[in-house]
C-alpha cells in the first residue's frame, strides 16, 4: 500500500462518534457498524477496504471499538 503511513494513522486515529451506541444491542453490533464505518471512510479517503488491512491494523482497530464501548457503557 502506497500511503501505508497514512492509513495506519487514521486507523489508529479513527474516531467512533458517528456511531449510535443505543442502535447497538451488544458489542458485535457496535463492532459491525464500527467497520462499515471505517470501511466506507477508507474506500472514499484511500481506495481499499477494511478487508484490506492488515491483520495487526485490523485487531488495533477492534481494540480501539472495544475501548470506547467500555468507556461507554
Amino acid at each position: 500500500m502506497e500511503n501505508l503511513k497514512q492509513i495506519e494513522d487514521f486507523v489508529k486515529s479513527f474516531e467512533t462518534v458517528n456511531i449510535d451506541f443505543d442502535d447497538c444491542d451488544s458489542f458485535e453490533d457496535f463492532k459491525q457498524e464500527g467497520i462499515e464505518e471505517l470501511d466506507s471512510y477508507l474506500q472514499e479517503d484511500f481506495g481499499i477496504g477494511y478487508e484490506d488491512l492488515d491483520e495487526t491494523l485490523k485487531k488495533n482497530f477492534i481494540k480501539l471499538l472495544r475501548r470506547d464501548w467500555n468507556e461507554y457503557f
